[in-house]
């Protein structure tokens, strides 16, 4: 069979203003309207134009910081997958920069999914809120990518 075409990535961040900021929910890029307006139906947001390199493109700021994910690739900095329950789509890349999938990866054995046992079915890519209190007492939000692959 073969690999499914690459036809967008996903974003945690966004720059702004030469400094990046990071997002409540998934950021989905494309050159393709019909992948957009597929994402934006499956993960809510509306598919709105934004200048890339070369010719253009879209995004849809979605309205998931989760979502289901069936891998297809994995290297230690890059990650393919396919939306889970969305065929035909094709296959979204994600990179985690400036961390390693390693690094974000968290295997969870229950977290009240309704899969068999209580354990949840498959794979999820979330953006976890974090929040750490410094060393002068200040509490600082951050917001980092997650990995969840079930336990085996």
């Amino acid at each position: 069979m073969a690999e499914a075409l690459v036809v967008g990535e996903f974003h945690f961040a966004y720059a702004v203003g030469g400094r990046v900021e990071a997002l409540r929910t998934w950021r989905v890029t494309t050159v393709d309207p019909n992948v957009a307006a597929k994402v934006a139906r499956l993960l809510g947001g509306m598919p709105r134009p934004v200048p890339l390199a070369a010719g253009g493109g879209l995004e849809v700021v979605t309205e998931a910081d989760s979502v289901r994910v069936v891998m297809a690739s994995r290297s230690g900095t890059h990650l393919g997958f396919c939306l889970e329950g969305s065929t035909g789509i094709g296959r979204f890349e994600f990179s985690p920069a400036p961390w390693t999938l390693d690094q974000m990866t968290r295997t969870c054995g229950h977290d009240g999914a309704t899969g068999a046992g209580g354990r949840d079915a498959g794979a999820r890519l979330i953006i976890k809120r974090v929040e750490i209190r410094t060393l002068t007492g200040m509490y600082v939000v951050h917001r980092l990518p997650v990995l969840v692959l079930p336990a085996v």
